[in-house]
C-alpha cells in the first residue's frame, strides 16, 4: 500500500446488533468490547475508576468555566438506554404525543422555570452553585417527570438493564419486577456513541447536546449514573440496539440490586404537582417571557400577552405557590444536609490533577477526557463482517489508523415484527467473525499523557505515565 493511499474498513467498537439469550450474555459481550485495548496501567488499583464515585471535571463553556460531577466508568465511549418495549420513535417525552404548537411549548417552558424556582429554595442546590458545580435543571426536570426535550441515558449497563426489565406503575409511581415465572420476556438496550460528541462539535455545542446529569443535589439522578441528550423537534434517536431474553427471576435479581435507584420521594411528588397544575407563578411567567419567548415565537412576548395566552389554556397565576418553603423548613433542610448528607456527598467525589504543557490543574479537563476516549478507540474493536453496517468506518494507511468516519444515513435497526427480536443480521457468516483480540489492534505513536494521583489529604502525588 502506498503510504499516501488509504483504505476504509467497517469497524465494530461494540458488538454487532443481535439478540442475546440472557441479560448476562449481553452484558458480558458489551464489557468485552468496552474493556478491550485498555493498557495494564489503566486497570491498576488506584487508577481504574471505582464503580460508585463521581469525578470532578472542569469544562470551559460559553458561560465560563464550570465543574461537572461525572459518573465514573471504565469508558464513556458509549452510553446506554434500556426499554421494556421498542418504540419506532424513540424521542423525549415532550415530543411523544403530537406536534406541539408554540403556545404549548411556551407553557411547558413556564413549568420548567417553575421547577427551577422550586429547586433553588433547597440549601444543597445553593451549595452546589456556590461551588461552581453545574446543576442540570432540565435534566433534573426530565428525571422527576416534567416533559422536556431531553432523553435519559446512563453510563451503567446495569442501570439500563434495570429499566429494560422492570415495569413502571403509573398509580404508585414506582418500578416493580416481573412476576410471571412461565413467561419469556424480551427487553431492549441501546448503545449510544458518546465519542461522536466528544470528537466532533466545539465546546459550545457540547454545552447543550449531551452532557452528564451526574451527581446532583438530590441522590436519585446520581444513583442512575445519568446523562441527558437534548433533541430538536424533528430529530430522530439512532443508535445500535440489542434485544435479549429474560425471565421473571432475572427481573427480580436486577430489581433486588438496583430497586433503590427509583424510589418515590417528596421532590417527585412536588414536581408532579408542577407538571399537572393549572396554577403557575407570576415569577415563572416573567422569566419565560424575558428569556425564552423570542426563541419560541420569533418575537418578544409581553407579560400581559403571555398572561392572556395562559388564561386561554385555563391556567391561572399566583405569587404564592404551594411548593414555597417556610424559613423553618429551609433551616431544617439545611441542618439535614449538613449532618446527614454532606459527608456522603464528599466521600462520593474523586479527582485527578492533570499536567499539560507544564501547567498543573486540580481537576481533569473535559477536553482531555475527550482526547483520551477518542484516541483509545483506535486500540479497540475489530473489523465488521461483510455486509454489516455498524455505522463506523475506520480509515487507515500503511502506518495505521488515520481517521474515523460515521454513516449519518444509517437507518435505525428495528426488531422483527413477528419475534420482537433484533435478527436483521442473522444471515451473515458469523463463523468468520473475529472478536476483539490483540491481532486486531493497531500500533502507533499515541500522544503521551500524564496523570497525577493525589492522596486524600493532598500530601502525596504520584506521576503515572502510560508505557
Amino acid at each position: 500500500m502506498d503510504k499516501h493511499s488509504t483504505t476504509e474498513i467497517g469497524w465494530d467498537f461494540i458488538p454487532p446488533e443481535k439478540h442475546y439469550v440472557s441479560p448476562k450474555e449481553l452484558k458480558d459481550s458489551l464489557n468485552l468490547y468496552l474493556s478491550f485495548g485498555l493498557e495494564p496501567w489503566e486497570l491498576a488499583p488506584g487508577i481504574i475508576p471505582p464503580d460508585d464515585k463521581f469525578e470532578i471535571v472542569r469544562h470551559s463553556t460559553s458561560d465560563g468555566e464550570k465543574l461537572y460531577l461525572w459518573p465514573t466508568a471504565l469508558t464513556h465511549s458509549y452510553l446506554f438506554r434500556g426499554q421494556e418495549q421498542f418504540h419506532e420513535r424513540c424521542v423525549p417525552s415532550l415530543f411523544r404525543h403530537k406536534e406541539l404548537t408554540n403556545k404549548e411549548i411556551f407553557i411547558n417552558q413556564v413549568r420548567l422555570e417553575e421547577f427551577k424556582l422550586m429547586l433553588q429554595q433547597y440549601p444543597q442546590v445553593r451549595y452546589f452553585e456556590d461551588l461552581g458545580v453545574v446543576v442540570d435543571y432540565k435534566g433534573l426536570a426530565q428525571h422527576y417527570g416534567i416533559e422536556t426535550d431531553v432523553l435519559d441515558l446512563t453510563s451503567s449497563i446495569d442501570v439500563a438493564l434495570f429499566f429494560a426489565m422492570c415495569s413502571y406503575d403509573k398509580k404508585s409511581h414506582e418500578y416493580y419486577p416481573k412476576t410471571d415465572s412461565t413467561k419469556q420476556y424480551i427487553g431492549y438496550l441501546y448503545a449510544y456513541p458518546y465519542f461522536f460528541h466528544m470528537a466532533f462539535g466545539n465546546n459550545h455545542k457540547r454545552d447543550v447536546k449531551l452532557m452528564p446529569i451526574g451527581l446532583q443535589p438530590f441522590k436519585r439522578p446520581g444513583l442512575q449514573r445519568g446523562f441527558s441528550l437534548h433533541f430538536n423537534p424533528n430529530e430522530q434517536f439512532i443508535a445500535p440496539i440489542y434485544s435479549f431474553s429474560y425471565t421473571a427471576k432475572d427481573s427480580q435479581e436486577i430489581f433486588s440490586k438496583l430497586g433503590h435507584i427509583f424510589k418515590e420521594d417528596n421532590l417527585a411528588r412536588v414536581t408532579r404537582g408542577i407538571s399537572e397544575s393549572k396554577t403557575l407563578t407570576t415569577d415563572a411567567l416573567a422569566i419565560t417571557c424575558a428569556r425564552h419567548s423570542f426563541r419560541i415565537f420569533g418575537k418578544r412576548l409581553s407579560y400581559n400577552k403571555a398572561r392572556i395566552l395562559l388564561k386561554e389554556s385555563n391556567i391561572s397565576l399566583t405569587a404564592s405557590p404551594t411548593w414555597l418553603l417556610s424559613n423553618v423548613q429551609r433551616e431544617e433542610l439545611y441542618n439535614r444536609f449538613r449532618t446527614e448528607e454532606f459527608d456522603g456527598f464528599c466521600r462520593s467525589l474523586v479527582q485527578r490533577k492533570t499536567i499539560s504543557e507544564g501547567k498543573e490543574s486540580p481537576y481533569i479537563d473535559f477536553d482531555f477526557i475527550c482526547q483520551q476516549e477518542f484516541l483509545g478507540l483506535f486500540k479497540k474493536g475489530c473489523p465488521s463482517l461483510k455486509d454489516y453496517n455498524s455505522g463506523v468506518v475506520l480509515t487507515k494507511d500503511n502506518t495505521g489508523p488515520v481517521g474515523l468516519g460515521f454513516n449519518y444515513g444509517r437507518p435505525q435497526t428495528i426488531p422483527n415484527k413477528e419475534t420482537n427480536r433484533i435478527d436483521k443480521w442473522d444471515n451473515l457468516s458469523w463463523e468468520k467473525y473475529q472478536l476483539p483480540n490483540s491481532g486486531n489492534r493497531f500500533s502507533g505513536d499515541f500522544p503521551k499523557m500524564s496523570l497525577v494521583k493525589v492522596s486524600k489529604d493532598g500530601s502525596h502525588t504520584q506521576h503515572i505515565f502510560p508505557d
